[in-house]
């Protein structure tokens, strides 16, 4: 593993792999003195884009990550939304609320708004994944630090933008962090830690998916147009969250990327539509075929029904996911060979409980694996 620390992120590792810290890095590391904070201030100071349950739970994050944090300020295009994030905001972290009913704004163009409150010097974004390109270009201009959720964006127009904007950053010397939280938790860095020691050989395969049962879904009421019920059944729509690979699976392609320290450059697609018709756009079964620079394959699935018992790795709906590699055995020293590696990487889209959770290499021992929540956004 690299002898870089947590505190010494940069824009590369950005581009490379889509994000790689939590909130509490932003908030507490990425100065290298224990905290981050707009010039002039001894606070961060946040406002909040996206108050749904992801936006919600990434601000009490922040708040509880380090002292001397306050929310100031939400913006979201529905005012029940922001009314249910500030109830639950004031019942889990109450002294750091300090948003008044002139601080929150509704609409799309309310974030507009909130970046004008020059009080205003983090922002945590996570709207759905097709809005942040915009947020964060928004956020930025404006001379504000970012934390976005995953995905950052939901094609390639969006992710260009992502790209542009992190440029910007860097020049301006904002921070710019996302939600691909697994380069965070301690069993995957301990993972990623004996492979890069050579503790099972060069890989020469892997799977990793995540099996859980359905998640949320808002049903449209005679009182909604299309646009409200698409925004808020965004899940469902591929022009709001990309679809179901690019908005839950990134996790794990993000790990296996990680595992082989190899990122893609030819993908093949394909998918169908099976289940969802009626509420949904995005496809299922779906799965992608892609290489590497090096010639290495892999694979990506999501199929409609779940895997076979001998495959199953998770514990039903919000489970952490399950990384397996293959090895070629033991090679002291070494973790890569010169043999061509094919890796996959699927996400069922519903599951029944198959016991514990885990994280673990065939041929060497595994670091034991620990629950961990799920950070669905």
């Amino acid at each position: 593993m690299s002898n870089k620390t947590d505190n010494e992120l940069t824009r590369r590792d950005f581009l490379k792999t889509a994000s790689v810290a939590s909130m509490a890095t932003l908030a507490g590391g990425l100065s290298g003195t224990g905290a981050l904070f707009a010039a002039g201030s001894d606070t961060i100071k946040i406002g909040l884009i996206g108050c749904g349950g992801r936006g919600t739970g990434a601000a009490i994050d922040a708040v509880m990550s380090s002292p001397g944090v306050e929310i100031i300020a939400m913006a979201d295009p529905f005012q029940d939304r922001i009314d249910s994030s500030l109830k639950t905001l004031r019942e889990k972290v109450p002294a750091a609320v300090k948003v008044t009913p002139g601080t929150c704004f509704t609409g799309l163009d309310g974030y507009k708004k909130l970046l004008e409150v020059k009080e205003v010097n983090h922002i945590v974004t996570a709207a759905p994944p097709g809005f942040r390109p915009l947020h964060l270009q928004a956020a930025i201009e404006a001379g504000k630090n970012v934390f976005m959720e995953k995905p950052v964006a939901v094609d390639p127009v969006g992710v260009r933008s992502v790209i542009a904007s992190s440029e910007l950053a860097a020049r301006k010397g904002l921070a710019i962090v996302a939600g691909t939280q697994r380069r965070h938790q301690a069993r995957y860095l301990e993972l990623m830690k004996r492979i890069r020691d050579g503790a099972i050989g060069a890989l020469v395969g892997g799977q990793c998916y995540w099996n859980q049962g359905d998640l949320w879904v808002t049903k449209k009421t005679p009182a909604m147009s299309d646009m409200e019920w698409q925004c808020r059944n965004w899940l469902y729509f591929t022009w709001t969250s990309g679809d179901h690979i690019v908005e839950q699976h990134v996790h794990n392609i993000d790990v296996m990327n990680w595992a082989f320290d190899a990122t893609p450059v030819k993908v093949m697609g394909m998918g169908g539509r099976q289940v969802r018709t009626a509420t949904s756009s995005i496809t299922s079964p779906s799965s992608s075929n892609t290489r590497t620079a090096s010639g290495s394959p892999a694979s990506a699935a999501r199929p409609r029904a779940a895997p076979s018992a001998s495959r199953r790795r998770s514990s039903g709906p919000g489970a952490p996911p399950s990384a397996t590699a293959r090895s070629a055995g033991p090679t002291p020293g070494s973790s890569r060979g010169t043999r061509p590696t094919r890796t996959s990487s699927s996400t069922p889209t519903s599951s029944p409980a198959s016991g514990p959770a885990s994280l673990s290499t065939r041929g060497s021992a595994s670091p034991r694996a620990r629950s961990a929540p799920s950070w669905a956004a």
